[in-house]
């Protein structure tokens, strides 16, 4: 072990002096209660975190889980869950086991959220990177024919009988062009 700093030392220092001149003051009898009424409220806390501990379950977690996915996306809570568990050193492993049992992201990407997190790259860690429009679609390139079929729907629903087929359909676009 490294030699102390002045600091360290000048602190130590006053330390002694404010708790020794506290001590002083007061008479060997009242050092003893409040030491054992400190020890009471120790005793206290202790056991009351001991029984909250012991109140918590997983089901609990996973419902509180599910309150905060109705505010925030579940990406987001499983990267600072996971991220929250790996700080505290617990095995990827069991961070894997306790967020499948609270209906989170598996392990891995929680990993590659918390990497692209990390890396400072808020936009594409927000990015939910599914869906879009991946190509041109029919209607896209015939405008005209998706015009055409939704007024032929519309007068055949606007009819007292208000049916018809595909085929009649069809068979309308086809007569059309």
């Amino acid at each position: 072990m490294g030699r102390r700093t002045k600091r360290f030392e000048n602190g130590w220092m006053l330390f002694k002096k404010r708790t020794s001149k506290i001590i002083s003051k007061k008479k060997p009898a009242e050092i003893e209660e409040n030491y054992e009424t400190q020890m009471d409220f120790v005793d206290e806390e202790d056991r009351e975190l001991e029984d909250f501990k012991e109140k918590i379950t997983v089901n609990d977690v996973s419902d509180l889980f599910e309150l905060c996915k109705s505010y925030c996306p579940t990406k987001h809570l499983s990267v600072l869950l996971y991220l929250t568990m790996r700080y505290f050193g617990i095995s990827c492993c069991e961070c894997d086991q306790f967020l499948s049992e609270i209906g989170a992201l598996k392990n891995k990407t929680c990993l590659k959220r918390a990497r692209i997190f990390l890396s400072g790259d808020l936009d594409d860690f927000c990015l939910d990177g599914r869906g879009g429009k991946r190509g041109q679609d029919f209607y896209d390139m015939f405008p005209e024919i998706e015009t055409n079929a939704k007024l032929f729907t519309l007068e055949k629903c606007s009819e007292k009988t208000a049916d018809f087929t595909a085929l009649q359909l069809a068979n309308y676009i086809d007569e059309l062009h």
